[in-house]
């Protein structure tokens, strides 16, 4: 699918905060809270530390400074809680590699669940309800 031509979604919650669509440009990215992208179409890359990280997956610590290269791809973009709860849920299933973890279990069956909520324009409640069973 050409991601140029597929629509976006954006979910707006007190602790978290979704982003559905697609992104083409580099981006640098700076963010006080803690962030969980995943490449709906492809992997993508983030160089961190000066390292090119090439993941379909990716969770960025707090205050990460990082340089994302989309690839043309629908990306997920979850904001965590700015607590770090969610952080620590994660960051304990996945791989560190340049200061990011990478690789998040089931991760197929994550893109499968969020390209389902892009397609059908699920509602905030659904929404919701898969970064509740994620972490």
């Amino acid at each position: 699918m050409n991601a140029t031509n597929s629509a976006a979604l954006l979910y707006l919650w007190d602790r978290r905060t979704l982003f559905l669509g697609a992104l083409s440009e580099h981006m640098e990215l700076s963010q006080a809270a803690a962030t969980l992208v995943i490449g709906l179409d492809q992997a993508f890359v983030l160089e961190s530390a000066g390292q090119p990280v090439s993941c379909r997956s990716a969770l960025l610590p707090a205050g990460s400074r990082v340089a994302l290269q989309a690839g043309n791809n629908r990306l997920v973009v979850w904001y965590l809680d700015p607590f770090g709860q969610d952080f620590a849920q994660l960051r304990g299933r996945m791989h560190e590699q340049a200061g990011l973890f990478v690789a998040l279990p089931d991760e197929s069956l994550w893109i499968e669940r969020h390209l389902a909520l892009l397609e059908d324009g699920a509602t905030p409640v659904h929404a919701y309800s898969l970064i509740e069973q994620l972490v």
